[in-house]
């Protein structure tokens, strides 16, 4: 990721997707999370639409992410 002009944390960086170490070190406000939060709870979104869809992740290469979050959304409750 390349920094901000001001030289602090990179442009589109989020403490709640990387966590609060990540987050300290970048200058941006820690949020309570640990470091891959953000791609435990992806897989888990992921791994919640195969399961529900029956298919590969091969086969839903191309499927569009709201298509992806659509159906585990639903499928997990939240």
């Amino acid at each position: 990721m390349a920094p901000t002009r001001s030289g602090s944390k990179p442009a589109g960086w989020d403490g709640g997707v990387h966590g609060d170490a990540s987050a300290r070190m970048f200058g941006a406000e820690p949020v309570g999370l640990p470091t891959g939060a953000g791609y435990a709870a992806g897989a888990r979104l992921v791994r919640s639409y195969l399961d529900t869809t029956g298919r590969s992740a091969a086969e839903s290469l191309l499927t569009p992410s709201a298509e992806i979050l659509g159906i585990a959304r639903e499928a997990l409750g939240v």
